[in-house]
């Protein structure tokens, strides 16, 4: 992981200048991919909330004030603070406070899903049940996702499985996938035959 110039962005909401970490280059090697489409994401994801008055934040959308080397970015820019990154409670939450349009919304649920099973993963508790927030997450989701797209319809039969309704989820893997999807699609087929409703990790 080699690190890019650290941009300084400004909180519409209070001023704040927020620290915004790049990457000029990161490699996938470690990478394991999950049955929920998973990503590997960037050290600086493009949601935040602002370290100083809590505000939720598309990064990239904010006026840039600056950027610096992150070896002196507290010399160059003081006033700054690093921008926070999100659990999924927090995603949950803004997600009750605020209006967004669909992709934002979408963007946001996938990232509430993933970290909940990222816990799960991290903390070897791929047996722990989804919780009632999770659940009507994943079925809020549901409705946002777009079957006649590859990638989102993997995502529908895995929120199916993840929930239990297996018949539905076998479903939607029906009709053939890209390659690029076979190894998922396949573990996620696997998974639903045996009536296994957990995340796993794709070997």
């Amino acid at each position: 992981m080699i690190f890019g110039p650290v941009i300084i962005r400004k909180c519409p909401e209070c001023f704040g200048q927020i620290q915004q970490y790049t990457l000029d280059s990161y490699n996938t090697f470690c990478f394991v991919p999950r049955t929920d489409g998973r990503r590997p994401i960037p050290f600086s994801d493009i949601f935040h909330i602002c370290p100083f008055c809590n505000a939720a934040l598309f990064i990239n959308e904010l006026e840039k004030i600056g950027e610096t080397e992150p070896e002196i970015v507290k010399e160059t820019f003081p006033q700054s603070r690093s921008a926070k990154f999100l659990n999924m409670h927090d995603y949950l939450s803004v997600l009750e406070k605020e209006v967004f349009d669909i992709h934002k919304k979408k963007f946001l649920r996938i990232r509430a899903w993933w970290s909940g099973n990222d816990d799960r993963i991290l903390q070897h508790k791929t047996d722990q049940v989804l919780s009632e927030d999770e659940k009507d997450n994943l079925h809020k989701l549901y409705e946002l996702l777009v079957p006649s797209d590859d990638e989102e319809r993997m995502m529908i039969a895995e929120i199916k499985r993840e929930l239990g309704e297996y018949d539905e989820a076998r479903q939607h893997l029906t009709d053939p996938f890209p390659q690029e999807f076979t190894r998922i699609v396949s573990t996620i087929m696997k998974l639903i035959e045996e009536a296994d409703p957990r995340v796993a990790e794709v070997k």
